[in-house]
């Protein structure tokens, strides 16, 4: 009886701490968690419909910020740049002459008029004196209408010309004085042309498809030569390094966390790979475990997502990774 308390004194208090050591293994256990490193990925695409024409790049290349990743054309641009460039040359053949040329050849047309006119203006006195010398000769009277001098069908001639020499350059001077008022519109409508088709040929850089930051380049969607409507996926795009982790705890296993909780994210197969992640979001429903964190595939397993936000990093892309909330404070 005596060897007995001896047992029930040493013994078992060893084997309740065993038992107590055990049970905080194994819950310690549950509080590491996988997870896959994961990059923030973005789908690059347009607002319009496209035609692309050029692709400069391929899967998993590595791009700098601004550098080109695929040439496209909109049709309709396009279609409007012709358009205006039609426009532009029918003005052009309406803009024969500029304003100035016009201008000075109205003041030609004035000029040549006077003196042409003061030409036949003379001739005209002249015969008009010879006439009166005629009538004060013959003995004429002032009204009478007698005019078989020479010198009265030589007046008739030469009124005849100037009025028709006068509305000959009168007409030719109200053209010219129109076409100042059609180059003034052709001007107008020229510097709108060619403001549009300035505009139009500044759109056409927003068709040139540029890294929107450094990263990788994921699936490439389109092929060259090919229709593409708008707002359809043309290039997927990553960063240089995962960002994230996405993480899953079975629903079996009770673990706390709270969303700006400190982790250590460590890589599974290399344990130098190590780095700082905050706690980002927690899922509220349960979801299929997928089978890459299964240690028995066929076994189908359930949890909740968990998402950490990591720092700087060289984990790769979808790299796995453990996850333990308390490593922080150890």
């Amino acid at each position: 009886m005596r060897k007995w308390n001896i047992f029930y004194f040493a013994v078992l208090p060893l084997l309740m701490f065993f038992l107590y050591k055990l049970n905080q293994l194994v819950s310690l256990s549950h509080t590491e968690f996988y997870g896959e490193a994961e990059a923030k990925q973005i789908e690059i695409n347009i607002n319009q419909d496209i035609l692309v024409t050029q692709i400069l790049i391929e899967r998993g290349v590595k791009v700098k910020k601004g550098d080109l990743l695929m040439k496209v054309q909109n049709m309709e641009v396009e279609e409007n740049i012709q358009q205006v460039n039609i426009g532009l040359d029918g003005l052009d053949a309406e803009k024969v002459l500029e304003k100035s040329e016009i201008e000075a050849k109205i003041l030609e047309l004035i000029q040549k008029k006077q003196t042409e006119l003061a030409t036949l203006e003379t001739k005209y006195n002249t015969a008009k004196s010879e006439a009166e010398f005629y009538k004060e000769l013959a003995g004429i009277k002032e009204n009478d209408k007698t005019t078989s001098h020479p010198s009265y069908a030589l007046l008739n001639a030469l009124e005849a010309e100037m009025r028709k020499i006068s509305d000959d350059y009168d007409r030719q001077i109200s053209h010219y004085k129109r076409s100042i008022t059609t180059v003034d519109n052709a001007n107008w409508k020229y510097d709108q042309l060619n403001q549009k088709k300035s505009f139009l040929l500044n759109s056409k850089k927003y068709f040139d498809i540029v890294a929107p930051h450094d990263g990788i380049i994921g699936n490439i969607n389109v092929k060259e030569g090919e229709h593409i409507k708008a707002h359809v996926s043309l290039v997927s795009f990553m960063e240089t390094h995962p960002t994230f982790v996405k993480a899953y705890i079975q629903e079996k296993h009770k673990v706390r966390l709270s969303l700006g909780d400190t982790v250590l994210v460590k890589s599974v197969y290399n344990g130098e790979k190590e780095v700082k992640g905050i706690i980002s979001a927690v899922g509220h429903r349960v979801i299929e475990i997928p089978e890459k964190f299964l240690k028995i595939p066929s076994m189908k397993l359930y949890g909740i997502e968990v998402f950490i936000k990591m720092s700087e990093n060289d984990f790769f892309q979808n790299q796995i990774v453990t996850v333990n909330p308390w490593s922080s404070q150890k």
